[in-house]
């Protein structure tokens, strides 16, 4: 049984622990494919740790890769895009003939900045989760393959650099891909495929967030529920203390940039991939598709690390081909079996397409089992334009938990209806009303600026809003997605009468607000034409609502996950259950398909 098996391989992690390197790492993995995947293992392992703990030392304290080592282990590379701390690039990776997915961060910089534990904490996760995905439980993480420090920064000479040179051009000749590779399962041949051209993604859409470390993209065992012990955390947002040296001598300053290597995802993120369908949308036949392996991907997430991504977007998915039987011919169809709750499902992609759905980016992440459940900060303020209506009206009175991935997934679901942008995009021309702008600002503010205010993240974040995003932002979610807040309107959608929203002093202002006559006709209005649940009359809208009514159980499903009181929102296994999805359900138990995903099915629960 499961159990079993994990004492099995920890049994094997220990005697390969007490091996020489050689022996353990070049050696054993000739023996058996299982030896093999405990070596890949134990390399991304100690390769993560190291980076990890470099993280927290002083320059000169972790070993470094000097440029000659760098360049020749990836002898060619090409820019893909550059964000906070971080650029990423497409680099040919010599010894495994295949093209590998590279982050660049400055190790100093984030030091300086107080986020060496925000990146620490980002290479554990993104290292459990490909562990997930080696071990079979779940294909829609991307694979860590290595860590390691260096003092050279990329060579953007050679390489590339965001805005200033031209992307060098693909090698003409790229080594070719051996029949087997060493670092891959049988069940993914798609990893042994090496593209002729790496896919780049196209420039993104800043952000409108308080200064943070931006988000990268990634084999460890899945006993820990968060990083293994390092040095006392510092407050967030302050850099750390350095302890005095032991000595008078002073440690050696080499500036050092952490290089991260994953797999590529080669169809790039979902929302660039989206302007690229026809008519800037996939066919609505694909969106349950789509969106049962992005919720499967969250729940998965959820039951094993307890993970809180908080920035749950299309921006923050991946593509790339799905798992094929070795020598499957392109346009194969690819069946994939699934179990969630009481049931199990089945999906159908196709071999050498782009369709696989990856979750990734988890540099805003939590698995702390101590803080689920305790007040929001301002790290869970990420993407401005996507914070749910609980953090932007109740404030640290909102509690860290599930429900603001799931109205993240529920926007996702706008995304995937509209098309073309961002919601925000969209409905740029709506604006909120200076009047209910300047009642939010004095219900935020209303508290003082100290710690004890309920609104003391939000104060901050408004401290540096020049262009008016948090207000902007409540107001439209309040007309795409909000209740009517019409006297005589149906209750469903209500938040009024308590809990974290109904509540707090920023919904008695929208409150107050909407029942005055001016506020109450400006509200009526801006439904009319952009309601996403009552009739907007917007081109953009009138669309995405033509498209959800093709697909049975999809407004349901919008509903849930975007419920304005976090209590009733829907949670990701409850969306998975709804109708939408029922035509994905296995019709009856029967041998399972090659690739099938079935560890977290209920206890005594049979596909249907």
């Amino acid at each position: 049984d499961g159990a079993t098996d994990e004492g099995r391989r920890l049994a094997w992690w220990l005697v390969m622990s007490s091996l020489p390197a050689d022996e353990a790492l070049l050696t054993l993995p000739l023996v058996s494919k299982g030896f093999r995947d405990l070596a890949i293992d134990s390399v991304a392992l100690a390769s993560t740790l190291a980076s990890m703990l470099g993280c927290h030392k002083d320059e000169g304290s972790v070993p470094l890769r000097d440029k000659e080592e760098v360049t020749k282990a990836f002898p060619s590379g090409r820019f893909l895009a550059a964000g906070g701390y971080k650029r990423v690039y497409a680099v040919l990776n010599e010894a495994q003939r295949r093209w590998e997915a590279m982050s660049v961060l400055d190790i100093k910089q984030l030091r300086t900045d107080g986020l060496s534990e925000a990146l620490a904490k980002e290479l554990w996760i993104s290292l459990m989760l490909s562990q997930l995905r080696r071990r079979g439980r779940c294909p829609h993480f991307l694979h860590l393959h290595q860590c390691f420090q260096s003092s050279m920064p990329p060579p953007e000479d050679e390489w590339g650099a965001p805005a200033s040179r031209a992307i060098p051009p693909t090698p003409k000749k790229i080594p070719p891909t051996p029949a087997r590779l060493a670092t891959e399962t049988d069940s993914e041949s798609e990893d042994d495929a090496c593209p002729a051209t790496p896919v780049p993604s196209r420039a993104r859409r800043p952000k409108q967030t308080p200064k943070k470390m931006t988000p990268m993209a990634t084999r460890a065992p899945m006993t820990a529920r968060k990083p293994p012990p390092t040095a006392a955390r510092a407050p967030p947002g302050t850099a750390r203390r350095r302890k005095p040296a032991a000595t008078s001598r002073k440690p050696r300053q080499v500036h050092a940039y952490q290089y991260v290597l994953s797999e590529l995802a080669t169809g790039g993120d979902m929302e660039e991939a989206c302007k690229l369908q026809p008519g800037e949308a996939w066919e609505t036949a694909m969106l349950p598709t789509l969106l049962f392996q992005m919720l499967f991907s969250v729940h998965v997430a959820q039951k094993e690390l307890m993970l809180r991504h908080y920035d749950i977007k299309l921006l923050n998915f991946f593509l790339t081909q799905p798992p094929a039987p070795r020598r499957a011919l392109r346009g194969t169809d690819v069946r994939m079996r699934y179990a969630a709750g009481k049931s199990e499902y089945e999906i159908t992609l196709r071999a050498g397409e782009n369709t696989l759905a990856m979750l990734a980016d988890f540099g805003t992440a939590d698995v702390d089992e101590e803080t689920l459940g305790a007040a929001v900060g301002v790290a869970q303020y990420t993407t401005l334009e996507n914070t749910p209506p609980e953090l932007l009206l109740g404030g640290a009175a909102a509690t860290q938990s599930y429900a603001c991935d799931a109205f993240g997934l529920g926007l996702c679901v706008v995304h995937l209806l509209t098309g073309e942008a961002p919601y925000e995009e969209l409905l740029d021309e709506l604006h909120c009303p200076p009047d209910l702008a300047a009642a939010l600002d004095g219900a935020w503010r209303g508290g003082g600026d100290g710690k004890e205010s309920v609104y003391h993240a939000m104060v901050r974040l408004l401290d540096d809003d020049e262009n008016n995003v948090l207000p902007d932002t409540l107001y439209r979610l309040l007309i795409m997605l909000g209740p009517s807040l019409a006297p005589a309107a149906d209750a469903d959608g209500a938040v009024d009468g308590g809990g974290v929203v109904g509540a707090s002093a920023a919904w008695a202002a929208v409150r107050k607000w909407a029942k005055s006559s001016a506020g109450g006709k400006r509200y009526a209005k801006d439904r009319k034409q952009w309601s996403l649940l009552d009739g907007g009359k917007a081109e953009a809208i009138e669309r995405a609502r033509a498209r959800m009514g093709e697909l049975p159980g999809c407004e349901a499903l919008l509903r849930g996950l975007t419920h304005f009181d976090p209590e009733r929102r829907w949670g990701v296994e409850e969306a998975i259950a709804s109708d939408f999805f029922a035509p994905l359900r296995a019709a009856a138990a029967g041998p399972p398909p090659p690739l099938a995903f079935l560890h977290y099915r209920e206890a005594g629960s049979a596909a249907n």
